[in-house]
């Protein structure tokens, strides 16, 4: 299952809002997952790092450097252990059908637990409503005090 969505144009990373002081050198978004996590790129370096803005804690993985997106989404994005962590505690088939049987995604669209489950939410599977990415990622980092 392909979970990932490569932007056809980078972001600067201030498309995050309150994010945007907390990457680093990671400078450019090139993607996101269809729950909601951030696939970034130091233009310095081509390190990739993944951003999972509703997680507490450790919530960003630097995967090293990729000589181009498209190795570092044959190597990482299309791994099954990656997959799984992204849609953790949901299952392949969970996403899958919320996939498939929702109005497909816009551009900048992903999926985000409505509420969020730290200002109340359950976090179940069928609370998850489509909405803009950079604004749910934005939203989570708020609600976590950045």
């Amino acid at each position: 299952m392909k979970i990932h969505i490569l932007l056809d144009d980078i972001e600067n990373v201030d498309v995050l809002g309150c994010w945007a002081n907390y990457l680093g050198s990671f400078d450019q978004v090139v993607g996101y997952t269809v729950l909601g996590s951030i696939i970034l790129c130091s233009s310095e370096s081509n390190e990739y790092l993944v951003l999972h803005p509703r997680i507490n804690g450790n919530n960003a993985k630097n995967y090293g450097r990729f000589e181009t997106l498209a190795e570092f989404g044959k190597k990482v994005l299309m791994d099954e252990d990656f997959i799984e962590y992204c849609i953790t505690p949901f299952s392949v088939t969970d996403v899958s059908s919320l996939v498939n049987n929702s109005v497909p995604l816009d551009e900048n669209e992903a999926f985000h637990p409505v509420p969020d489950p730290a200002i109340g939410g359950s976090g179940k599977l069928e609370t998850y409503k489509k909405g803009n990415v950079w604004v749910s990622a934005d939203i989570s980092g708020q609600i976590r005090g950045l």
